[in-house]
């Protein structure tokens, strides 16, 4: 039992520090209103940021796809995907799971 709480506590720490990290006055893009569009981004972000070399092969795999056009330059939700690879990239593999 003593485990499980020193586990969550240091969890928490964990995120507390993550927020203060990123809580700077670089302007944040906005996330796409389209939710279904919002979860592809995060998605594929968070696989991203796991596995940057994966990244290529998505983008031939998505190409043509409209789906998945925010993968590439130029597209209105481009930055906030980058953004949140950037973000995601950054978190303890930990938080992943």
């Amino acid at each position: 039992m003593e485990e499980l709480e020193a586990e969550e506590e240091e969890e928490e720490e964990v995120y507390e520090l993550l927020e203060d990290e990123y809580d700077d006055d670089e302007a944040t893009p906005e996330p796409p209103i389209d939710r279904s569009c919002c979860d592809r981004i995060e998605k594929i972000a968070a696989v991203v940021a796991w596995n940057p070399s994966a990244e290529l092969f998505l983008n031939q795999l998505m190409l043509g796809d409209e789906q998945f056009d925010f993968m590439f330059p130029g597209h209105e939700h481009y930055a906030y995907y980058r953004h949140r690879i950037a973000v995601l990239g950054r978190r303890p593999r930990l938080l992943y799971s």
